[in-house]
């Protein structure tokens, strides 16, 4: 009985560590895919003043 209950205890532990390995590899990968895609972006147009004293908000 106590090896049956070992061979059940590391078999749910392989499934538990594969399952997390799974799910932190997709969730680099979709940072790495929200990085890119934030950094592939053109820059936003802001507004530029040729005085410095401009005020900032017009």
């Amino acid at each position: 009985m106590s090896l049956r209950l070992d061979n059940d205890l590391e078999s749910a532990i392989r499934e538990h560590q594969n399952t997390t390995a799974l799910l932190v590899a997709l969730g680099v990968l979709i940072g790495v895919g929200v990085a890119a895609w934030m950094l592939s972006r053109p820059p936003r147009d802001t507004v530029r003043s040729e005085d410095p004293e401009a005020p900032l908000f017009i």
